[in-house]
């Protein structure tokens, strides 16, 4: 029963609890972009009460979807050990496991820890980051005959590396500015100009590669 259980957990986890937690956060996201109130408190008790709302349907969604992986998972380990098994011995080694998973459950995942650890670090960074979006230029928009030039030359344009880069840069101060501001970790910060960095190596490569073939 151990095993079974142990499998049907790992399962979970690696699916159910997977797709929750970025569930839970997009909808994190579009509360926070939505919302007009600047009351911090009010909105932290929004992202709570969401958070709180969502790991409630993980956990029936968990125990639906485990005692389904259980009974397949038990069916065909009895099927292998006990060929001529009769149907009552199944149903007691599944509801064995059932509640086996259960109490894993309430210990494990009973809280809103299970899908963010930090919700109100976690309201500070989709602050931020929606506010980098929003101070962002939009683009220009393009005409027709823009749409016309041939891929290298409309590249070359509206594509340029430095452009980019320049554009990368501006958006890295204006994340650390209102970072800071808003309060955010600077562990936060740091990681997304580290992520910066790394992509205007990325983007400073490709030009180089792409000066060289052309040369």
């Amino acid at each position: 029963m151990e095993r079974v259980t142990s499998g049907a957990v790992k399962e979970l986890a690696a699916h159910l609890l997977a797709h929750c937690r970025t569930s839970a956060r997009d909808k994190a996201c579009a509360l926070v972009n939505t919302s007009t109130n600047e009351d911090s408190e009010a909105l932290l008790k929004s992202l709570e009460a969401l958070y709180n709302s969502e790991l409630q349907q993980l956990r029936g969604e968990a125990l639906s979807v485990g005692t389904a992986s259980i009974k397949r998972r038990a069916g065909a380990a009895l099927a292998a050990l006990l060929p001529a098994a009769p149907s009552p011995l199944l149903s007691l080694a599944v509801k064995g496991c059932v509640n086996r998973l259960n109490k894993w459950l309430n210990d494990n995942w009973s809280t809103t820890a299970v899908l963010c650890k930090d919700i109100q670090q976690e309201m500070k960074t989709l602050q931020v980051i929606g506010e980098v979006v929003a101070a962002s230029a939009p683009a220009s928009p393009l005409d027709l005959a823009d749409m016309m030039l041939p891929d290298d030359k409309f590249d070359a344009v509206h594509v340029s590396p430095a452009s980019a880069v320049i554009n990368l840069k501006v958006s890295g101060a204006r994340l650390f500015a209102i970072g800071l501001r808003r309060g955010a970790g600077f562990d936060v910060v740091t990681s997304v100009l580290c992520i910066g960095l790394f992509t205007n190596e990325h983007i400073q490569s490709s030009a180089n590669t792409t000066s060289s073939a052309t040369a």
